[in-house]
């Protein structure tokens, strides 16, 4: 059984690891260089920057105990600090009991495991997807195209769901055309001196939540600064400012941290990324994933199971499991 997934972010590489384990020739298809999706960890003038998820948590058993194995394995640890708000401009301690991991050097650091032993097809952007009596057929954007999949699974934001599948598969699903919200991230490299107990902040409607990325286990600051720090600009304040070519990011997430911290801020590097699918809108949620096992299409992801890490992991375990059960796909 030949299967297809589109997408090698986790929900698409934890599948991949469930069929594959199943007896199933299972191909991964990336559009970017690499794998990852919100979960890649970029590395550059900043240092390595996780510009997605900044740390997730493990509330099922089930998940739980695949993080144990990760831990054991030492790509994850236990991110242990004090997280902050910002109260009436003011930066205050807000302790709570969330047990917070994240990969160790970064997040991609999970995704490079799992990625091991699959095949991986990087830089691949599908154009189109067409289904016919002898199965699934992938147009690609640069010319040429795969085909007869038995199976193919879209482990992608919903809306780029709907520039590949055809809107008569969609509509047995009753999918709406948007769910997601953009985010600007920005990460900076800066000089001065920052109390060591500030790792992660609740922020504002301007800035919604900031890492010291510096801190995070198997982290350090790039060369010739003092941190490394995430900003996730708020959907709200991100909306506003759009895309245009003179936002300078850099200097407003420097004047927020200068604010929030009292400290006096140098820049020596940053970097930048827009997320156009980012965060759930509270008011759009779907839940799934949506399986038509006779079809052999599948959509799954984060976004159809709460938008968190571990909405992921069980979107993916979900998925294989309907699948396996209304096809013949186990060896």
């Amino acid at each position: 059984m030949r299967v297809a997934i589109l997408g090698a972010g986790l929900t698409g590489l934890l599948t991949a690891r469930e069929l594959g384990a199943s007896g199933c020739s299972v191909t991964v298809f990336e559009k970017a260089r690499a794998c990852g999706g919100r979960m890649t960890t970029k590395h550059g003038p900043c240092g390595p920057l996780d510009f997605g998820a900044q740390y997730f948590t493990a509330r099922t058993g089930e998940f739980r105990q695949l993080v144990d194995e990760w831990e054991a394995a030492g790509i994850v640890a236990k991110w242990r600090f004090t997280p902050c708000k910002l109260r009436d401009g003011r930066l205050r301690a807000s302790p709570d009991e969330t047990v917070r991991f994240v990969g160790i050097g970064g997040m991609g650091t999970i995704m490079d495991a799992l990625a091991q032993g699959i095949d991986l097809r990087c830089s691949h952007r599908a154009s189109a997807l067409r289904h016919g009596q002898d199965g699934w057929r992938i147009d690609w954007s640069r010319g040429g195209c795969e085909d007869r999949f038995d199976v193919v699974i879209l482990t992608l934001p919903l809306e780029q769901v709907h520039k590949l599948a055809d809107s008569a598969w969609l509509g047995r699903f009753g999918l709406p055309p948007r769910i997601h919200v953009p985010c600007h991230a920005v990460g900076i490299a800066t000089g001065g001196a920052v109390d060591t107990a500030i790792q992660g902040i609740f922020g504002d409607d301007e800035v919604s939540w900031v890492s010291r990325q510096s801190a995070k286990p198997g982290c350090h600051p790039p060369s010739g600064a003092d941190d490394a720090w995430m900003l996730h600009f708020s959907p709200a304040w991100t909306a506003r400012a759009g895309r245009t070519p003179d936002l300078d990011l850099a200097q407003r997430a420097r004047d927020w941290l200068r604010r929030a911290t009292g400290a006096s801020l140098q820049v020596t590097a940053s970097q930048s990324h827009y997320w156009a699918y980012a965060n759930l809108a509270p008011e759009r949620q779907c839940h799934g994933p949506f399986v038509d096992p006779g079809a052999g299409l599948a959509i799954a992801g984060a976004w159809c199971a709460g938008g968190r890490v571990e909405g992921a992991f069980l979107s993916a375990r979900t998925t294989s499991a309907a699948l396996k059960a209304g096809r013949e796909i186990c060896s």
